[in-house]
């Protein structure tokens, strides 16, 4: 695939910054490519990209790697909220911070009830490019205990919003207050996520 090939050298020249102009360069190749791939062959492509990055052989960050790649694929053949919470959550690595929050508001509008968006509107609230309009309630408390009682009517056993809303209920303080920001900083590497519970070539490829 020799177009794997020259993303991943323009990569390479990247060093993780998404400033520098050689990540620039590898974005507007993605967007020329992706005007001429077809469906099957840009997700072939987002996966080979997404794998190197992996393991390292392209000497970046995975965010600059993908968030190029998902923005054009889902410009081009549409997007799902599984692809769109995922462009949320690398927008700010890449600097896109103005970019995140509609991604946000596009998934939840479009599935109100999935359980990825719910989970990124728990614990990304105090997020400057949290969108306003999406804080439930009352905000702070009110907005962590309704999300977490969103999540257990859809699955009344699980453990990890079961944990949640005990800890909620024993601190009567939201998630971002002081003496629950160990718990929360630990709750963003357990949450449900496209990219670690989901195959990226399903979501690629979903009709």
């Amino acid at each position: 695939m020799p177009h794997l090939d020259r993303l991943t050298r323009i990569l390479r020249r990247t060093e993780g910054n998404p400033e520098s102009e050689s990540f620039l360069q590898y974005s507007r190749e993605v967007k020329s490519l992706f005007s001429e791939l077809a469906r099957e062959d840009a997700a072939r492509l987002i996966v080979k990209l997404h794998a190197a990055a992996l393991t390292d052989n392209v000497g970046t960050a995975g965010g600059l790697v993908l968030y190029p790649l998902l923005k054009e694929f889902t410009a081009r053949f549409g997007a799902s909220p599984e692809l769109l919470v995922i462009l949320f959550d690398l927008a700010p690595n890449v600097h896109a911070e103005d970019e995140a929050g509609e991604y946000l508001r596009a998934a939840y509008k479009m599935a109100p009830n999935n359980e990825y968006a719910l989970w990124q509107l728990l614990i990304a609230r105090t997020d400057p490019w949290f969108p306003p309009e999406l804080v439930r309630g009352t905000g702070g408390f009110d907005h962590d205990l309704q999300l977490i009682d969103r999540l257990l009517e859809q699955d009344p056993n699980d453990p990890l919003a079961l944990g949640v809303r005990t800890r909620l209920q024993n601190t009567k303080k939201d998630l971002h207050a002081p003496v629950n920001m160990e718990f929360a900083n630990n709750l963003h590497r357990l949450i449900p996520h496209p990219l670690r519970h989901a195959d990226l070539v399903q979501l690629l490829l979903w009709r």
